[in-house]
């Protein structure tokens, strides 16, 4: 099993939400922060200064199209998103999946 640090307040190791911490650790919830950090974060106003592990797939697809839109090729789109350009790839391929986009979209033609 996998640990990471909270990122938060607490600095105490953080494991999968779906596991049982052992004493000392935390259940990881979101934003690389245990519970109890993200609770005091987003009662505090300030959760948004925690960076989001997970960028939701409509968001990142948004972002694409706006970029491609002004010329920007998706390896640059994907430096600028702040991901890999193979995440760029799957997620665009994950959306046009499910929306059963099979011929070739526009979405994924923009910058092949």
């Amino acid at each position: 099993m996998s640990t990471r640090t909270c990122r938060g307040r607490c600095d105490r190791q953080i494991v999968p939400s779906r596991h049982t911490p052992a004493p000392g650790q935390a259940r990881h919830l979101s934003r690389d922060l245990c519970s109890g950090c993200y609770d005091y974060a987003r009662r505090h106003g300030t959760l948004d200064d925690h960076r989001r592990i997970h960028r939701p797939l409509a968001e990142t697809i948004e972002d694409w199209e706006f970029l491609a839109s002004q010329g920007v090729d998706r390896d640059e789109a994907a430096r600028q998103l702040g991901i890999a350009p193979v995440t760029l790839r799957q997620a665009i391929q994950r959306w046009n999946r499910r929306h059963d986009l099979t011929h070739t979209s526009e979405l994924e033609g923009a910058a092949a």
